[in-house]
């Protein structure tokens, strides 16, 4: 299943309204001396901010790599050519051509659409989109339209494997923890499965301290 992040973080967000108790500040940037801070006044402190995220920088890392590969990467609507599974063409490993399924934005079904290049400075966007011409038999005529003309983005990726996943009440979860090659389609379901990992050390090891439980 993919998850796009606006979609997962609408359905977070309008939870999140329905509680009074908890407290969400928009269009905010933590920095490492606030990280710090809140450690200092916090029983847990959990840090999800993603793979480029700087709040990692004091934390060991056992691999820290870019990966020489990345893709052009968008999204798209679409309603009829939806379907819940992920698609990829491949050419041994020279070539990558995926659609994934991703949630909906605005009550629109959308499709993440990727293309895996090279990463070097001379990335010819517009020869690249051409190359998915040779897919077009596997793609209605509506579809493979609205993927030559979608506006795509440069997409770099990480490999990250981090020594420890926390210091002292500071977790780490999702893809500042462990990055992985965007083609799996499993970066968010793995901070999920971090986040229920969390709540079930939490609550089976209730009496202990929060430290202790990370530990564990």
């Amino acid at each position: 299943m993919g998850i796009n992040r606006v979609s997962f973080f609408n359905t977070l967000y309008n939870e999140i309204q329905k509680r009074e108790n908890i407290k969400i500040h928009l269009n905010h940037e933590v920095n490492e001396e606030e990280l710090n801070k809140f450690s200092e006044n916090s029983d847990l402190v959990i840090v999800c901010s993603g793979s480029k995220s700087l709040l990692s920088s004091s934390f060991e890392k056992k691999i820290n790599k870019k990966y020489p590969f990345g893709c052009l990467w968008g999204m798209i609507p679409n309603e009829e050519e939806t379907i819940n599974m992920l698609s990829q063409y491949v050419q041994s490993s020279k070539e990558m051509f995926g659609i994934l399924p991703s949630g909906k934005i605005n009550n629109q079904r959308m499709l993440s659409v990727f293309w895996s290049v090279p990463i070097n400075d001379n990335i010819n966007i517009k020869k690249e989109v051409e190359k998915i011409s040779q897919y077009k038999k596997f793609l209605s005529a509506s579809l493979y339209e609205d993927i030559i003309n979608m506006d795509f983005s440069i997409a770099e990726y990480k490999d990250i494997v981090m020594k420890t996943y926390h210091k002292n009440n500071i977790l780490l979860i999702g893809d500042i923890a462990h990055a992985m090659s965007p083609q799996l389609g499993q970066g968010a379901n793995m901070a999920l499965l971090d986040s229920y990992l969390l709540y079930k050390l939490l609550s089976i090891n209730k009496p202990n301290s929060v430290k202790d439980n990370l530990t564990i």
